[in-house]
């Protein structure tokens, strides 16, 4: 399939060049834009706009906007000031030799813009990449210096509360030592105490005993949090009783060595005597849980009858087919060989009819392409439909909803521009159609149905034929199609397609292509003008019969007559090119239009301005050299050819019969004067 050229407008300012590509009832994710210094793309099948710019703009600033009616391209210029006059570079016509290499020239210029493009993207990517590793490698660097931190910090505590402890246990070591060599008391015998003593009396008593000691060492050892942790074991500090004995410490050293003896054989004894009554205790505990286990046993009460099984009967899954097994993976081809290899009676494919609404109701199918045709998705609307025929087509008794869902594929098929299949789909439809109003048991539609379904697929089927370039099927069924419109409006829409279709299909002469784009442009279709003038002028300017050469060779020679003809054309595909705002081509089509004319007479375009006055031209003539002139006029001026705009309006001036027409002119002209002079020339 060809791809087709979208429409599209442009305007340029001093600073950017703006660009709007027509492309309709195309999916987002389809379009792919692209831009380079000096090339613009879209490519959105089946639409392909390709435009080798005439000047040069900033790529990496340019703004492409897709929208529901298409790109809109907002470009700024290269050089800011400069104005194109055209938004394309073309390969000037003439030398066979200078158009191939002026060809070649474009060719290697939009490949060097291009690869500057993409290069350009490449180097962004890379650099994007490597900001991304060198901002991963920052983050990484930070975790582990934060980690680092941690563990010295968590060190430097430990160091700090380790050097503090063995500080606190070497003053409390050296305060000992102090008093002890201060010679004390250092009994370490029970202190006897009065009843009449005091606690300051009682504290006198007892102090340099060995208890005082042990005291002031729990004092000094056990700190409020190691006092809160060993309540939280459940320890208990029990203040030790004060004793009124006094002893020297040689004495307190030898008790101290009795009583741990002491306590060391008390406790193994101790311990002994517990752990052999705890064996003891396990022991009888095990035996009499064994004689419970053994009584529990011997008591236990038996089992019921079992009773009588019935056999079980195990079937296996049938293989849907001779060759492949029944996996769920293989479902759709095991289906599609089930399909092929049943009989098609009606007992058969109730039979076999899939369970899944989805795959075998043609109104599910139909109403599920419809949703993807509303959101433009043609290519899936296509199969969802195709698979709706397929399974309409084999029911039992085929009803009008195979005909909706072929109108309806026809109309996927335009959009996808297959108009081959979809004049096929319409025919079909209409040959059931016929059908279902010739079978009075079968039919499913009511007369005013029937005709509104005609109606469409015959309006259907004529643009396909039209876009197959078919003018006489296409004129055949809109006759018929203008028979059945339901309202005056659509009638005359109608009837204004099937006088262009007739005409395509009747040789038309330049001349009366011509006056086709006139009417064209006058009902404000300007690419439809712009389509009718490009036909004109490639075809020779000649006339319908020798009456007609004759009766124009008493007003001008005939060869002044063709020139004149041909220089309509031009003077009105360069008012289409102005009202495009192509003023480059408008400006070239009013030279090409003036030296057609002027070469007729004696002249060129070089010397128009000069012949216009001088040459008598009458008629046709004159009114075909005062519209180039005017719009070569206007185009100059839009490309600031100030100078040359102004020439052109004063001849326009000396050339207008009534005043109203020459005061106007003179305006424009002292205008465009202005702008020169401010311009400082041409």
């Amino acid at each position: 399939m060809g791809f087709i050229t979208p429409l599209f407008v442009w305007e340029e300012t001093d600073a950017e060049v703006t660009v709007r590509v027509e492309v309709k009832n195309v999916p987002r994710a389809t379009i792919d834009v692209f831009a380079s210094s000096c090339y613009l793309k879209v490519n959105a099948p089946p639409f392909l706009f390709s435009c080798d710019l005439h000047g040069e703009i900033v790529e990496q600033t340019c703004v492409a906007t897709v929208d529901a009616f298409g790109v809109h391209f907002r470009c700024p210029k290269a050089e800011p000031g400069i104005t194109w006059g055209r938004l394309r570079r073309e390969v000037a016509g003439g030398n066979l030799a200078n158009a191939v290499e002026e060809r070649d020239l474009l060719t290697e210029r939009r490949r060097a813009s291009v690869e500057q493009a993409h290069a350009r993207v490449v180097a962004e990517k890379r650099a994007e990449l490597k900001k991304k590793e060198r901002t991963d490698k920052a983050y990484l660097e930070k975790q582990w210096e934060l980690e680092r931190t941690k563990r010295v910090t968590i060190e430097r505590r430990k160091d700090a509360e380790m050097a503090e402890e063995r500080a606190r246990l070497r003053l409390w070591q050296e305060d000992g030592d102090k008093r002890a060599a201060s010679g004390g008391n250092n009994s370490d015998e029970d202190v006897e105490y009065d009843s009449d003593d005091d606690v300051t009396a009682r504290a006198a008593k007892e102090k340099g005993t060995r208890k005082a000691r042990e005291r002031e060492f729990a004092d000094a050892i056990l700190t409020p949090d190691a006092v809160q942790a060993a309540e939280g074991l459940g320890s208990v500090l029990v203040e030790p009783k004060p004793v009124d004995c006094e002893m020297n410490d040689k004495a307190l050293e030898a008790m101290l060595v009795r009583d741990d003896a002491d306590e060391t054989e008390s406790d193994r004894v101790t311990v002994e005597r517990k752990t052999l009554e705890l064996k003891q205790k396990q022991k009888a505990k095990a035996s009499e849980e064994a004689r419970a286990a053994k009584a529990a046993h011997l008591n236990r009460p038996f089992p019921a009858k079992r009773q009588t099984i019935q056999p079980v009967t195990i079937e296996f899954t049938k293989l849907e087919t001779d060759h492949m097994p029944a996996r769920a993976s293989r479902e759709r081809e095991i289906r599609e060989w089930r399909r092929k290899n049943t009989p098609k009676t009606g007992a058969s494919r109730k039979e076999h009819e899939p369970a899944d609404i989805t795959t075998r109701e043609p109104i599910y199918l139909k109403d599920k392409a419809d949703s993807f045709f509303r959101v433009g998705d043609f290519k899936s609307a296509t199969r969802a439909y195709t698979n709706a025929v397929d399974v309409e087509r084999t029911a039992p008794h085929p009803d009008g909803v195979l005909v909706k869902i072929l109108a309806n594929r026809a109309a996927c098929f335009c959009a996808l521009g297959e108009f081959d299949s979809g004049e096929q789909d319409c025919s079909d439809a209409l040959d059931l159609l016929e059908k279902e109003e010739g079978d009075e048991d079968g039919a499913r539609w009511s007369p005013g149905e029937i005709k509104k379904q005609r109606f469409k697929l015959l309006v259907r089927r004529a643009m396909c034929f039209g876009q197959m370039g078919d003018a006489a099927g296409a004129a055949c069924d809109l006759r018929e199609a203008v028979r059945l419109a339901p309202d005056d409006s659509a009638k005359q829409t109608l009837l204004k397609d099937l006088r262009e279709a007739e005409r395509c299909v009747a040789p038309m002469t330049a001349q009366e292509t011509r006056v086709i784009g006139d009417e064209r442009y006058r009902n404000g279709d300007t690419h439809g003008a712009l389509a009718a003038y490009h036909a004109a002028l490639a075809m020779p300017f000649s006339f319908s019969s020798e009456e007609d050469e004759h009766e124009v060779s008493d007003e001008v020679c005939y060869v002044t007559r063709r020139a004149t003809e041909r220089s309509l054309a031009h003077a009105n595909r360069a008012a289409v090119f102005l009202s495009l705002s192509d003023h480059g081509a408008a400006h070239d089509d009013c030279e090409e239009g003036l030296d057609v004319l002027l070469r007729a007479v004696g002249g060129d375009s070089a010397s128009a301005r000069t012949a216009a006055v001088s040459v008598n031209l009458r008629g046709d003539a004159k009114t075909a050299c005062e519209k180039l002139l005017h719009r070569r006029a206007a185009a100059s001026a839009h490309l600031r050819r100030y100078q040359s705009a102004a020439l052109d309006y004063e001849v326009l001036v000396e050339l207008a019969t009534d005043d109203e027409t020459k005061q106007a002119r003179s305006d424009d002209a002292r205008t465009v004067r202005a702008l020169a002079d401010e311009d400082g020339g041409e």
